[in-house]
């Protein structure tokens, strides 16, 4: 009886063990993962507005969101470019026709936010 005892309390001890290192792992991997998004307006000649949009449409990690007269609403997810934020968005500002950006959103999570409280 007092061996079956312990073999009980080594099972359950095994299985905590195991489940710690599995949220430890989980966790671990939370921290690796960045999440950087960023919203940003693209005001545009009127004329030029569907040949940047094309643009738009075929440059990694960038959604359309929304358009109107001149504006364009876009999403960049850092996680989908190929490049920096910083650089896509450059290559946004460098369109000809893109006459301004303007960063209305921003979300970061992950090694990025460490970083934010490091500064």
């Amino acid at each position: 009886m007092f061996i079956t005892k312990i073999n009980q309390e080594q099972k359950y001890m095994d299985t905590v063990t195991e489940i710690e290192s599995k949220i430890e792992n989980e966790v671990e991997k939370m921290e690796e993962e960045k999440y950087n998004i960023v919203g940003i307006v693209v005001n545009t000649r009127i004329d030029e507005q569907d040949k940047i949009q094309a643009v738009l449409d075929a440059t990694d990690g960038v959604e359309i969101c929304a358009t109107e007269s001149g504006k364009l609403v876009i999403t960049i997810d850092d996680l989908e470019c190929e490049q920096p934020l910083i650089d896509t968005i450059t290559q946004i500002n460098n369109i000809p026709g893109v006459l301004a950006t303007s960063i209305a959103y921003h979300h970061f999570e992950g090694d990025l936010a460490i970083q934010e409280k490091q500064v």
